[in-house]
């Protein structure tokens, strides 16, 4: 009887569409995405010097109302955590914005501090929300909303405004996906409010 020809594993792989190996290959390395998600903001960090006799910022560490430690839910109905505190990823991420715009800022965790550092203008904000929801392997969508004050250096108020993110993306399954999407939203969701804080801030 002759003997059947022995396929190669290399011959299975290369009968396979391309896209398809990567996929599962990438869905290997997520390992259907982590459950802890690191908080990075990934804006550019180029070193901004204040301009010349710009106003001085400073903002203070943002309130978190979310009422819970979560941060959005996986496919498999798991949810995500992140790795460290979500007020100061996004109070930081707001400090770092409008120092971008060319202010002098500076940060703070406490609103008494900042008004006894004399600055001329305070910002406060309040987290409403942060959700990451991973729909499928390769859709994810992101939604953010924070409220953000602008204040006098003696605390008076100037302006409250309410700024939010939301949108969703197909991707490729890697486990660095979940803070790929919430850094994005927020680089979304806080340029808008550090432009509009800029132009008040004069």
């Amino acid at each position: 009887m002759p003997r059947l020809p022995v396929l190669c594993r290399a011959s299975v792989a290369g009968a396979l569409p391309r896209f398809l190996l990567l996929v599962l290959l990438a869905s290997v390395l997520a390992g259907c995405a982590q459950s802890i998600v690191h908080l990075v903001y990934s804006a550019p960090k180029e070193t901004i010097t204040p301009r010349a006799g710009a106003p001085t910022v400073c903002v203070v560490a943002f309130e978190d109302r979310r009422g819970k430690d979560e941060i959005g839910q996986r496919r498999d109905g798991g949810l995500f955590l992140a790795h460290a505190d979500v007020t100061g990823w996004v109070s930081r991420a707001m400090a770092d914005e409008l120092a971008r715009t060319g202010l002098t800022v500076t940060y703070t965790s406490d609103i008494g501090q900042a008004k006894a550092s004399n600055p001329d203008y305070i910002v406060t904000g309040v987290i409403d929300e942060i959700w990451l929801t991973e729909s499928s392997l390769t859709r994810y969508a992101s939604s953010m909303r924070v409220t953000i004050s602008l204040l006098r250096g003696n605390g008076s108020y100037i302006t409250k405004n309410n700024y939010s993110s939301t949108f969703s993306k197909t991707v490729i399954p890697m486990s660095d996906v979940p803070q790929s999407m919430l850094s994005e939203g927020l680089i979304d969701l806080l340029r808008p409010a550090a432009r509009n804080i800029e132009r008040l801030a004069q």
